[in-house]
């Protein structure tokens, strides 16, 4: 059948299919999102945002001044060794907290513990020496000995004495009693030095290897704080001598911040107001 289009009018359309979108709707672009009144709206809730922000920092500033002139100080605390060696290990970085008593530097001990095992042997060998009860037995035996003998000297002399005095016996008889009651209070103080010799000799021997433990332990370099490391200064294998500066420590709890301000930002501010470094 023959379709005849007259001027002007438009053609006529086949019958769309079921479920086919209008041709109407595709050119108008009804069948896309609409994006706008979204953008308006993120615009909008960024402009509430930056209002509100703006308002809070108003407020905010009429209740509390503020500065960028200030600084963050505290008590440095060096870390320095009291022993030198070779870094055996290092157990913190910059900026890492440590408590009191916290290993941070371990030096290489092996001369250390040499050292101490030679003044151990040391002492165990004194002590032994006086230990001994036969020769613990024998020292004091010689002190008593002595201590009789002199007190037998002296008797004599002051026996002789009066009888000197009268002419009874010789003045040589006096002179060999007073040189009897001499020699015996020199074996006295002989016997007393010997045994005390030996005690100092273990004395001696103790405090060398005490010394010798103490110098151990110094090869473990603790922090003598809680706070924070700073400044580290070493790395494993290097070569360290006593005093040298390792690292810091910052006690967290003694930081302070020096900030200046302008008069007119002082007025109604009052010692022990508290401050932070937000706003």
């Amino acid at each position: 059948m023959a379709t005849t289009i007259k001027p002007g009018t438009a053609s006529p359309r086949p019958e769309r299919e079921e479920g086919e979108a209008p041709e109407v709707a595709r050119e108008n672009g009804m069948g896309r999102p609409r994006r706008r009144p979204i953008a308006f709206i993120v615009l909008g809730l960024a402009v509430l945002g930056l209002g509100y922000g703006g308002v809070k920092r108003l407020l905010w500033s009429r209740t509390h001044a503020a500065t960028d002139n200030a600084q963050v100080d505290g008590h440095i605390v060096p870390i320095l060794p009291k022993v030198g060696g070779f870094v055996a290990e290092v157990r913190v970085e910059d900026n890492q907290h440590v408590k009191a008593g916290d290993t941070l530097v371990v030096l290489d001990d092996a001369d250390f513990r040499a050292k101490l095992a030679q003044t151990e042997a040391d002492y165990q060998a004194a002590l032994a020496g006086v230990s001994s009860n036969t020769r613990v037995g024998q020292a004091e035996a010689a002190i008593r000995q002595a201590e009789a003998n002199a007190q037998k000297a002296h008797a004599d002399l002051d026996r002789l004495g009066p009888l000197a005095e009268r002419d009874i016996v010789s003045k040589q008889q006096l002179d060999a009693a007073q040189a009897a009651a001499t020699a015996a209070d020199a074996q006295v103080s002989a016997a007393q030095a010997a045994l005390a010799a030996a005690d100092a000799r273990v004395a001696a021997a103790r405090a060398s290897r005490d010394q010798a433990a103490l110098q151990l332990s110094y090869t473990r370099v603790t922090a003598p704080m809680s706070g924070v490391v700073s400044k580290k200064n070493v790395e494993v294998g290097e070569l360290v001598q006593a005093g040298q500066p390792l690292m810091s420590v910052v006690p967290r709890r003694e930081l302070w911040g020096p900030a200046h301000y302008k008069g007119t930002q002082v007025e109604g501010v009052t010692p022990g107001d508290p401050a932070d470094n937000t706003g």
